[in-house]
């Protein structure tokens, strides 16, 4: 794959962070995250580039609601998820939910 130039990668970041979104706003609707969707955020690697783009959602209690999302530069040695080659794996979703026991 050839590296985007910088507007390209510009839009592909924007593109990823709408995606990461959607799916968390699919995931919350849907009922697959709780009531107390306490952690929640996606991580993917940049194709082409040693980046991830982090994306987090604040927890239900926050007052500032809107996603978060950071770029950090991405060491293919480190022990992250996303270097195990068996995963053939560009992102990973990292969520913490609660479910009460029924009769609660």
């Amino acid at each position: 794959m050839a590296k985007p130039q910088p507007d390209e990668l510009n839009a592909y970041i924007d593109q990823a962070k709408r995606d990461a979104i959607f799916a968390y706003g699919f995931l919350r609707e849907t009922g697959t995250l709780t009531a107390s969707h306490i952690g929640f955020n996606v991580s993917h690697k940049i194709p082409g580039h040693n980046k991830l783009l982090t994306v987090s959602f604040p927890p239900p209690w926050s007052r500032d609601r809107e996603p978060k999302a950071s770029l950090v530069e991405f060491a293919p040695d480190s022990e992250h998820i996303l270097t195990e080659e068996r995963l053939d794996a560009d992102t990973v979703i990292h969520a913490h939910t609660h479910s009460w026991p029924r009769g609660r």
